[in-house]
């Protein structure tokens, strides 16, 4: 994956870079441990 440096607007990065933020990697772990819990 080729990261620019510096501001990158969400077009640029597309659907696929904005799913790798912090807060959408913690719901993605806490819905991961809700199904695995079942």
């Amino acid at each position: 994956m080729n990261l620019k440096n510096g501001p990158v607007s969400d077009e640029e990065r597309g659907p696929l870079m904005l799913s790798y933020t912090p807060v959408n990697d913690a719901e993605v772990l806490l819905e991961n441990q809700r199904k695995g819990c079942r």
